[in-house]
């Protein structure tokens, strides 16, 4: 009886995990810190023009997670994202003026 209630459990999650979105399975990607993994599932569905994803490939490439260092291509998606009411978008973008107001002007 066990055993056919754990087969049962497992198929049911199986199934789950088969029918998640490519959003839903590219944020768990995200939140598990497989940053490579969720970049390849979230950058097509950022393209379509969902906030979510676009803050996130955003995220990435300012940060370099899971793809090299793009800070300008980085600041646009965040900046996209924002466009369409993202508030870790609008945040993000705060913090990085923010820095960049009272980042210590170089003296030679």
């Amino acid at each position: 009886m066990l055993r056919k209630l754990i087969l049962v459990l497992l198929t049911v999650f199986l199934v789950a995990c088969a029918t998640a979105t490519p959003l839903e399975s590219g944020m768990q990607s995200f939140d598990n810190r497989d940053y490579k993994t969720a970049f390849e599932q979230l950058y097509p569905v950022a393209m379509e023009g969902d906030p979510d994803a676009q803050y996130a490939v955003g995220y990435m490439l300012y940060y370099g997670k899971g793809v090299a260092v793009n800070k300008n291509d980085g600041m646009e998606w965040i900046r996209k994202s924002a466009k369409q009411g993202n508030s870790l978008a609008e945040q993000a973008l705060g913090i990085v003026y923010e820095q960049a107001n009272f980042a210590p002007e170089k003296t030679n």
